[in-house]
């Protein structure tokens, strides 16, 4: 293989962008795009660790004025120099606040309002051995990350859209993910697999995000739909109860999974009992019909 040609295979496997929906089924936590700048240098001044990464960061960030690109910029720079910092000084920090974490009771409770404080999942990664990477390096750079990117709470129903290029993780609980056609997987840390740092910071968009929390569309008594404004993407969850059927049509093909309870789809002459767990190829231009004897909660993506 000629240098570098391997690591572009692990990452990027296709010329495909990869949107994503994660559509929650239980309370669900993860960071979601970077933070607002001036929230960011509050972070490197009252982070007592932090100081010394970028001490005239609020300085700089205040000279750009509204200069998208400058403010860009900055916002790259002091990423990539985490990113790039020698290992040994990222376990000194990281060394330092964890340290401090795990005197602070308050981070103990596992509540909401410990929940919404970077501290909480920084010192709960921290003790997750499956984040050591191929090094076996003490800490995981990837912990720098939970405090630059928001914290988003997501209830039961609720959904959030990531375009190609932002930054995110998933912290805790369970979604229904449908991303778009592509095997492409880009790490920016908090795991033990591989990352292509280069490539990371080729794609990603160094702009400042307000979560975008959603409820989806009520379409039918049965169905609601979610369906990010310029994206392809879109998903839709299903509810009936014993003695309801839903009847659906497929403009586009698509995955029909049961993620609760039982049910039968019938399309044509066809009728398959399905457990959960169990998905249901749809075919574009396809009549179904959905019925359970008790209840069942299905998720379609397209």
């Amino acid at each position: 293989l000629k240098p570098g040609l391997k690591s572009r295979r692990k990452t990027f496997p296709d010329k495909n962008a990869k949107p994503e929906i994660a559509l929650a089924r239980t309370e669900f936590w993860m960071l979601y795009g970077f933070r607002q700048l001036h929230e960011i240098a509050d972070v490197l001044e009252n982070t007592e660790e932090f100081r010394e990464i970028m001490p005239d960061f609020r300085q700089r960030l205040i000279a750009t004025g509204d200069n998208d690109k400058a403010q860009e910029a900055l916002l790259s720079e002091l990423y990539e120099k985490i990113m790039r910092m020698d290992q040994g000084e990222v376990d000194t920090i990281l060394g330092k606040l964890i340290n401090r974490l795990e005197k602070d009771e308050t981070l103990r409770a596992a509540n909401g309002a410990a929940k919404k404080r970077p501290g909480y999942w920084a010192l709960k990664a921290a003790k997750e051995p499956s984040l050591r990477d191929e090094n076996k390096e003490k800490y995981n750079r990837g912990l720098f990350s939970i405090y630059l990117l928001n914290i988003v709470k997501l209830n039961p129903g609720q959904y959030v859209y990531q375009p190609a290029g932002m930054l995110h993780a998933y912290l805790e609980g369970r979604i229904t993910e449908l991303v778009g056609p592509s095997d492409n997987v880009m790490r920016g840390g908090l795991t033990g697999k591989y990352m292509d740092i280069d490539g990371l910071l080729r794609i990603l968009k160094f702009k400042s995000v307000v979560p975008d929390i959603r409820n989806g569309d009520r379409i039918s008594p049965a169905e609601t739909v979610y369906a990010p404004a310029g994206s392809q993407l879109q998903a839709s969850r299903i509810t009936i109860t014993a003695n309801e059927a839903h009847t659906g049509y497929a403009r586009t093909g698509g995955v029909l999974t049961l993620m609760d309870g039982e049910a039968t789809v019938t399309a044509g002459d066809t009728t398959l009992p399905l457990a959960k767990g169990d998905g249901f190829l749809m075919i574009a231009g396809m009549s179904y019909t959905i019925a359970t004897n008790s209840h069942a909660t299905l998720d379609k993506g397209t």
